[in-house]
């Protein structure tokens, strides 16, 4: 799959063996990671896939900022990974006017 943030288009890879090390040498697993420099997007396999989209969407988080020179906290940005996942999921209608560009009006019973 390919993601395309702030205009540029990022390979979004699912990897087995997802990981860092802490600052004493400690291996520490990951959900996620975006990488600037190469335009990549890992996440984990061995997750669930609903949490694999959420990873997903709070890694194109990160990328959004950081192609808007913004940062965010990193529990403000797993919050955000959560919250378009659900808003996405129960919400099919928001994305089908997203790519009609337009709002259509449901009824005339408010007016």
């Amino acid at each position: 799959m390919k993601i395309k943030i702030g205009g540029l288009l990022y390979d979004v890879i699912a990897v087995t063996d997802l990981h860092t090390t802490d600052g004493e040498g400690r291996k520490v697993d990951l959900n996620g990671r975006i990488t600037y420099g190469t335009q990549q997007i890992e996440v984990a396999r061995q997750i669930t896939y609903e949490r694999q989209l959420v990873t997903l969407l709070h890694e194109c988080a990160h990328g959004i900022l950081e192609h808007a020179g913004q940062d965010a906290p990193e529990n403000s940005l797993v919050a955000m990974g959560y919250g378009l996942f659900a808003l996405i999921r129960e919400n099919p209608e928001l994305i089908e006017a997203v790519k009609r560009g337009r709002i259509e009006a449901a009824s005339d019973e408010h007016d």
